[in-house]
């Protein structure tokens, strides 16, 4: 929560002066980036960094640009023509306070201004760093792009007809671990980490997106409104097949016991891991 809070105060610098009386655009987005939530990837990237420096202050940018991307990617999922939600974090959803147009308008502008924050941080520096500032972005961009994140959705609106539990994890590799992956890398990069080094924290992240998506298919059949803040019984709700629904819940927690076991091994290498060994405990054990 500590954690949470501290990045919510770098995060809503960003939004500090935006404000238009003639259009509800910037309200909208500050409407779901107020919002509450865990922070995870955004915290995520910040304490990968922190496993190679103590200096993380040229991170933030970043961390805050891949907060803005995953709440665009919420305002987005929440759609009627996507998931149909009716809240997040407990308050309705965008959608349902502004109107479809104003939501989906919100959600471009959170994604766009994540790349003119990354951007122009990286012009603040010589060529150098601002080359090691471009491989992040690139990294993040990649993972939220057209061959991870958005295909990841896009599979998963279709693919209702020939589903099966290699094409589940295909979209939760794709849709949820990929905005743990991204970032990660992000951060290791700015920090100085290895090549090697890199590919470990990789590891990790793909693992417990893993998990962390099989966690949130068993909460919406057995958590509660007052516990996720949004609606339970969505997927079935909706005839949406999910690895908890195909394999039963018990297979299921099973599976990402597997994925939370792999994601210690990979990041047990590095010195002062508490960290990330405790957030795999956290997707194993939360109800929310």
């Amino acid at each position: 929560m500590e954690k949470a809070s501290e990045c919510e105060a770098l995060l809503f610098k960003y939004f500090e002066g935006l404000d238009e009386d003639r259009t509800a655009l910037y309200e909208s987005m500050k409407y779901s980036i107020n919002s509450g939530g865990k922070r995870l990837r955004m915290i995520a990237l910040l304490e990968c960094a922190r496993l190679f420096s103590s200096d993380v202050e040229d991170c933030v940018p970043f961390a805050c640009a891949v907060e803005m991307i995953h709440t665009y990617s919420l305002i987005h999922d929440d759609l009627p023509a996507i998931d149909d939600a009716e809240y997040r974090r407990g308050s309705l959803c965008n959608h349902k306070i502004y109107g479809e147009s104003m939501a989906i308008l919100a959600g471009d502008g959170l994604l766009n201004y994540a790349f003119e924050v990354m951007l122009a941080a990286s012009l603040e520096h010589d060529a150098g760093k601002s080359h090691m500032f471009i491989r992040a972005m690139n990294e993040i961009a990649s993972y939220s792009g057209i061959g991870e994140l958005i295909l990841g959705q896009a599979i998963d609106t279709q693919a209702e007809t020939t589903i099966d539990v290699d094409l589940l994890k295909t979209i939760y590799a794709k849709k949820t671990a990929s905005m743990f992956i991204g970032p990660m890398k992000a951060g290791a990069i700015i920090a100085g980490a290895s090549s090697v080094e890199i590919d470990s924290i990789s590891r990790f992240a793909l693992n417990l997106g893993l998990a962390f998506q099989i966690a949130d298919d068993i909460l919406d059949e057995t958590g509660d409104f007052d516990q996720l803040g949004k609606n339970t019984g969505m997927d079935k709700s909706n005839d949406k097949t999910t690895i908890s629904s195909m394999l039963g819940i018990e297979k299921a927690y099973d599976l990402s016991r597997g994925y939370i076991a792999d994601a210690k091994e990979a990041i047990s290498s590095f010195d002062s891991c508490d960290f990330f060994i405790e957030l795999c405990d956290y997707i194993t054990d939360r109800e929310s």
